[in-house]
């Protein structure tokens, strides 16, 4: 069996060349086609919640049934509302402080007993209920929070489910109060 040698010389160097400079050519016309414009975002509909509802084509109309309109199917997907994060509060960040303080953080009370020595105040949720214990500072003279007791109906995770519900009756009174 021979074996073929192939020869290097300057008939060899012109494919390679010419490869070179077809390729450098199609990559300078790159340059010479704008890039197509984007399209415009679809225009909500009049008073339509942004988070209510887009109308998306399904079929392009041709040009003919551009005339009868009743032609054009459209499909309308409601979108999901953002989800809203609860507001939490930590019912221990009230022990020490005063009526007012305590006030002006979780709103008034639903109702205010005694309960010798101390004097509390209860607030209710939906799905828990908050009391407040107040006992009398006398290197003040102020009724402070000294405890609290925080019931919930939650199985798993009552912590989490008392500083949501918590969280909940001090933005509701807030509302109330604004």
């Amino acid at each position: 069996m021979r074996t073929r040698l192939l020869k290097h010389g300057p008939a060899m160097k012109f494919p390679a060349q010419a490869l070179l400079a077809l390729a450098a050519a199609a990559l300078a016309a790159c340059g010479l086609f704008p890039e197509a414009p984007a399209k415009p975002a679809m225009p909500r509909q009049a008073g339509a919640p942004e988070h209510a509802i887009h109308v998306i084509p399904i079929v392009q109309p041709r040009p003919e049934d551009l005339a009868q309109p009743s032609k054009t199917q459209i499909a309308v997907v409601p979108l999901a509302k953002p989800a809203r994060k609860p507001n939490l509060f930590d019912p221990r960040q009230l022990v020490g402080l005063d009526q007012v303080t305590v006030e002006d953080t979780m709103g008034k009370p639903e109702g205010i007993y005694q309960e010798p020595p101390a004097t509390v105040w209860s607030y209710k949720g939906a799905d828990c209920t908050l009391d407040v214990y107040f006992y009398l500072d006398i290197g003040s003279n102020k009724l402070r929070a000294l405890s609290y007791d925080a019931k919930t109906e939650a199985k798993a995770d009552r912590d989490g489910a008392i500083r949501v519900c918590v969280g909940r009756i001090q933005a509701e009174n807030r509302a109330k109060q604004q």
